[in-house]
Order: structure tokens, then C-alpha cells, then sequence
């Protein structure tokens, strides 16, 4: 006895999201080991929310950029002192402590408001290396010319090798592929 036709089929589509899966999984992950930023100068540094270690790393990055001259203003989801903290001067800091809905989508929108009022149109944004290309995304989807900013992730990965964790890069890459592919398949990120 053989696979039934739909039982042929089932497989055969699961090896086509598979296949795309690992595709995506793999554009991200190349993309976190080699974060590029183009060096030109925006309107604003945008340092999104997330969790306390990723941003503190994210604003150390986004202080350097504003000390190279790249932004006159950071925005920061986050209270101006953490911004102070690492040497932004709370007269270039933005604040946005809050957004609705929360999350990635919900800061872009966010974002895209504070841009409009202010008159401005390019953004760097700086936040955790797996992270990034669905930031800037999302970003660039609310009409914002975005520019990608992070760390680089440790290139050798092991145990003790690296700052870090293999299985929490193996997941994060999991949820960014995930996300990724859900946030185009309801239409936050336009791919046109």
C-alpha cells in the first residue's frame, strides 16, 4: 500500500514551507553577522523597545552614530536618562515611552507620527541584529527611508565562545522568521 494523493500532497507542501522557512531563516541570520549601515546621514536615530539588554546595547550603537554625526536627534522608547546615559545629551533625545498598538508595528506607527510632525524623513534604526531587518521593514512600509544600524553578532557561536547563546540565537531566529513572514502575509511590511 502507497500515500494516498492528498497524503502525496500534504508532504510535498510542507516541504515547499519548509524550503521557504529555511529560506527566510537564512537571509536573516546572513543579515545579523554582517549588519550593514551605509554611513549617510539621517533625520533621526531610532532606538526601539525591547528587552533591557538588547536596548542598553542598542543605545550604546545609536551614541556612537550620534557622536559620528550621523543624527542630530535619537528617539528612544525609552526614558530620556537611558538615553543620558550613554552620552546622548537629553536635548537631542526624543522620548516616546509608549505606543499603541505595542510591538514593532505599533512603534513604526509611532514613529511615523513623530517623523511627520517634525518634518522628517530619514531614520536609522538600531536595535538587536535579528531584529533589524524586520524593524526597518516595517519601518520603511510607514514611508520611512530607513537605514539599518546594530551590533555584529559574535561569528563563532559555541558554548563559552560567544557572548551569545546558541539556542537563544536558534529561537530568535525561529520567532524573527515567523514574524517576518507574518508581518508581510497581514500587510505591515510592503514588499512593492
Amino acid at each position: 500500500m502507497g500515500y494516498s494523493y492528498s497524503a502525496k500532497a500534504a508532504m510535498g507542501l510542507w516541504a515547499v514551507v519548509l524550503v521557504v522557512l529555511l529560506a527566510f531563516a537564512t537571509w536573516i541570520a546572513q543579515r545579523a553577522f554582517c549588519v550593514p549601515h551605509s554611513g549617510e546621514r539621517a533625520d533621526a536615530i531610532v532606538v526601539p523597545s525591547g528587552p533591557p539588554r538588547e536596548v542598553a546595547r542598542a543605545l550604546h550603537c545609536a551614541a556612537e552614530l550620534y557622536e559620528q554625526g550621523m543624527a542630530p536627534k535619537v528617539v528612544v522608547f525609552a526614558p530620556l536618562q537611558a538615553a543620558e546615559a550613554v552620552g546622548i545629551p537629553t536635548s537631542s533625545a526624543v522620548s516616546v515611552v509608549a505606543s499603541h498598538p505595542g510591538g514593532t508595528y505599533g512603534e513604526a506607527r509611532t514613529i511615523e507620527r513623530v517623523f511627520r510632525n517634525q518634518g522628517w524623513q530619514k531614520a536609522i534604526v538600531v536595535t538587536y541584529p535579528m531584529h533589524l531587518l524586520r524593524t526597518a521593514a516595517t519601518f520603511s512600509s510607514k514611508g520611512l527611508a530607513a537605514q539599518q544600524a546594530s551590533w555584529q553578532l559574535a561569528p563563532e557561536l559555541g558554548f563559552g565562545k560567544s557572548a551569545e547563546n546558541p539556542f537563544k540565537l536558534a529561537w530568535q531566529l525561529a520567532y524573527e522568521t515567523a514574524a517576518l513572514i507574518y508581518y508581510i502575509g497581514v500587510g505591515y511590511i510592503d514588499l512593492r
